[in-house]
């Protein structure tokens, strides 16, 4: 049976193993140039937040300036609409004097352009 101290002389033997382990793999990494990794960004640590709260903000704030984008682009689409609208009721008001100068020239009694000198 085993005691004790041969289960801790065991787990310190594992993490030599483990240890030795790490340093070969390194400096197996350093031989075919591979650098060390660099550590990872946790910009929420910054900002004494939890992570998860850090990219629900993020997320909310992108979903802000999306909408806001969208309403930019709605607003510009409705100034082009509004000019187009106000073009279209140009030419229709000079339309409507055309068809009525035709109309008044086609009424009977009324003479040709082409036999008002002759």
């Amino acid at each position: 049976m085993m005691t004790d101290s041969d289960l801790s002389a065991e787990a310190l033997a594992k993490e030599d193993r483990r240890e030795k382990a790490r340093l070969r793999s390194e400096r197996w990494r350093r031989a075919h140039g591979i650098g060390p990794r660099r550590p990872a960004k946790q910009p929420w640590l910054a900002e004494g937040i939890s992570r998860s709260t850090w990219y629900r903000r993020r997320k909310r704030a992108r979903d802000a300036a999306t909408a806001c984008a969208i309403f930019a682009r709605a607003e510009s689409f409705a100034a082009e609409l509004t000019r187009d609208l106000a073009r279209c009721a140009a030419l229709e008001r000079e339309s409507m004097a055309i068809i009525a100068e035709l109309t008044a020239l086609a009424a009977p009694g009324t003479r040709h352009p082409r036999n008002l000198w002759g």
